[in-house]
């Protein structure tokens, strides 16, 4: 791994930066101001963040998003936060900011996926009937392993792509909302 990789994983080891990434990927454009309502910090804080998500690309300007160009917009790039096994594996670097890396964006995952369970119920039946919990343990190879992971991640970008395409095409559409889909394919540790 080379060293601005390691900053790139340096940065998401930061549960802050984690949550301004994902309010950004799911709601849009904010500005600093939008960005404290929603983490609950203070602007000097979400300022310094940003700076350092910026730097790394993991956001981006907004320039077309604000109305006044007295205030800077912030969007989220696409593809997600995501951390290769090849960035996990680099054994040579410091394990103690892998760890930090993974467990922040863990526990954005799980407040999700905590929010998914208590508010299953208040969901129309044509959502809860399109929307999937699973898990499945298959006996593979790391070969095979990464084969599925480089499928999965066509997958993801090709809906990604799609739907884009989609929101471009129907800006504001009443029935789309946000869709949190995560994946984790790793070994089973008994």
């Amino acid at each position: 791994m080379s060293s601005e990789e390691l900053e790139a994983m340096r940065a998401l080891a930061n549960p802050v930066r984690v949550r301004i990434y994902e309010v950004l990927a799911q709601e849009g454009p904010m500005t600093v101001t939008s960005l404290v309502e929603r983490v609950g910090t203070r602007s000097g804080s979400v300022s310094y963040h940003l700076k350092i998500l910026l730097r790394h690309g993991y956001v981006e300007d907004a320039v077309d998003a604000g109305r006044d160009r007295r205030e800077r917009w912030f969007r989220a790039r696409s593809g997600g936060l995501r951390l290769s096994g090849r960035e996990l594996a680099d054994r040579d670097r410091d394990e103690s900011t892998r760890s930090a890396a993974l467990n922040a964006m863990l526990g954005e995952h799980l407040a999700h996926v905590t929010r998914w369970m208590r508010d299953w119920h208040k969901w129309p039946p044509e959502w809860l009937e399109a929307s999937r919990a699973a898990d499945t343990f298959l006996q593979m190879t790391p070969e095979e392993l990464a084969h599925f992971s480089q499928d999965l991640d066509a997958l993801i970008r090709r809906w990604t792509e799609r739907v884009s395409d989609a929101v471009a095409a129907e800006p504001g559409h009443a029935e789309r909302r946000t869709v949190f889909i995560l994946t984790h394919a790793y070994p089973e540790t008994r």
